[in-house]
């Protein structure tokens, strides 16, 4: 490949940061490939200026800037810079074009890089934000901002993976897959979805989720013939074959733009919708989601509702109660103190 003058490749913990800039976020979001080689140079102070643009808003935390470099000539440890060697050639697509001059792994690559650094949980956890529509950062109070659209897909990650082949990492980011979903709006509805879809072993419920907020055609009430559309949480389908009562459950968190009683109206009026084509709503909010025998018996209604069996031993019933409240307890702490991830209420 071409050389094209780029200096800087961030990478690691500086990608991640980048990644999910406010600023930075319409550049991921159009995803522009960088065809050129990884630098073989070391930085210069120059360089170092150029990464500290306003646009990035780099602070003490983020020091030193961690890079990707051609080989060992190019390595660098310092307060400034850290460089992490790329010993193979990339696969296309693997590092994006940023403005003034720098680049960025792509959301993929950055994925495997750091895959050996968190635990399953944690991984599967950061690859629900970029297939989703939010990403987690410290520039806002709440912790968050809306993406237009999500920054890569399993699809993309997948392929990504297959053209790595035996690049450390593969193997386990191939494995964390296993228990995502796309298109989850918020860290909240992670976490549900995780609680829901992986399996007992895992600390979940083991109910496969068909989508998450994926548009859904339903009649508006009091509007003879008109569709609209709503995009529920979680949905559920029923299970294949099975004599379920209900087509599909839908799940939806209630965060506290729900109190509202103009939201609660609107809530109940998408209750009412999804009942028309025969699926059955649930509603949790942040009490029943710390609540593990209300969290039990939802689950078992749902499992009920799409025509799942249910047949456990005693012994095994206990057992997997023991795992969803290790799996609970995982997941608030990767959502309130890991240093990969922000804190969120």
């Amino acid at each position: 490949m071409a050389h094209t003058g780029m200096r800087i490749v961030l990478s690691h913990g500086s990608a991640l940061e980048v990644i999910r800039s406010w600023n930075m976020r319409a550049h991921f979001e159009r995803r522009a490939p960088c065809r050129g080689q990884i630098p073989s140079t070391r930085p210069t102070d120059t360089d170092l200026c150029a990464y500290e643009l306003r646009c990035f808003r780099v602070d003490a935390r983020s020091k030193p800037v961690h890079i990707l470099v051609a080989g060992r000539e190019a390595r660098v440890r310092t307060a400034e810079f850290e460089s992490h060697i790329c010993g193979a050639d990339l696969p296309a697509g693997s590092i994006l074009k940023l403005p003034y001059g720098l680049a960025c792994v792509s959301p993929e690559h950055l994925i495997v890089q750091i895959a050996s650094k968190l635990s399953r949980l944690e991984l599967q956890v950061l690859i629900y934000e970029f297939v989703g529509t939010y990403a987690l950062t410290n520039e806002f109070e709440d912790g968050i901002f809306q993406r237009r659209s999500p920054i890569l897909t399993l699809e993309s990650l997948g392929a990504h993976l297959d053209a790595l082949g035996k690049f450390p990492g593969v193997a386990k980011v191939r494995g964390a897959m296993a228990g995502v979903v796309e298109g989850s709006a918020s860290p909240r509805e992670t976490q549900l979805a995780l609680r829901c879809c992986l399996k007992p072993g895992q600390g979940g419920y083991g109910i496969p989720i068909q989508s998450m907020n994926q548009p859904l055609p339903v009649p508006r009430l009091g509007k003879a013939g008109i569709l609209g559309v709503r995009k529920p949480d979680i949905v559920i389908a029923a299970a294949e074959g099975s004599a379920a009562p209900f087509a599909f459950v839908a799940v939806e968190y209630d965060g506290a733009g729900h109190l509202t009683s103009e939201q609660q109206g609107i809530d109940a009026q998408r209750t009412d919708e999804i009942l028309a084509l025969n699926g059955k709503e649930y509603r949790v909010n942040k009490t029943i989601y710390d609540d593990m025998d209300m969290m039990d018996d939802i689950f078992g209604f749902i499992r009920k509702d799409v025509g799942l069996d249910r047949r456990q031993t005693i012994k095994a019933r206990q057992e997997a109660r023991l795992k969803r409240l290790k799996l609970k307890k995982e997941l608030d702490f990767v959502m309130s103190t890991s240093s990969i991830l922000p804190h969120q209420d």
